[in-house]
């Protein structure tokens, strides 16, 4: 979040200050910050809908496990998400035998 409000805000800095009108500017820090503020929150909320979306997949591939757990086949999950979340648990639970 960080590196894309200070992006943002770098990017604003170079606009406003080699604009024709920067010489007429008396004071460029009030629009470096609501900048600075917006593109925090805009990265906030981006964040936000990517993290929704893989809890929701997260949560699709849980519901589709337990309807199909005898038939790993007719699972709806693609073959990449089964071997990745595969990949992840090996050797988090090890069975006692």
């Amino acid at each position: 979040k960080l590196v894309i409000t200070a992006g943002a805000t770098f990017l604003c800095f170079m606009a406003l200050s080699n604009s024709p009108e920067a010489d007429d500017m008396n004071y460029m820090w009030l629009p470096l910050f609501f900048t600075a503020v917006i593109a925090y929150y805009v990265a906030q909320m981006f964040n936000e809908v990517w993290g929704m979306a893989m809890s929701t997949i997260l949560q699709c591939f849980c519901a589709d496990e337990e309807i199909y757990q005898g038939d790993k086949d007719a699972m709806f999950a693609g073959s990449d998400l089964k071997s990745t979340i595969s990949n992840s648990n090996k050797g988090k639970y090890k069975r006692s035998e």
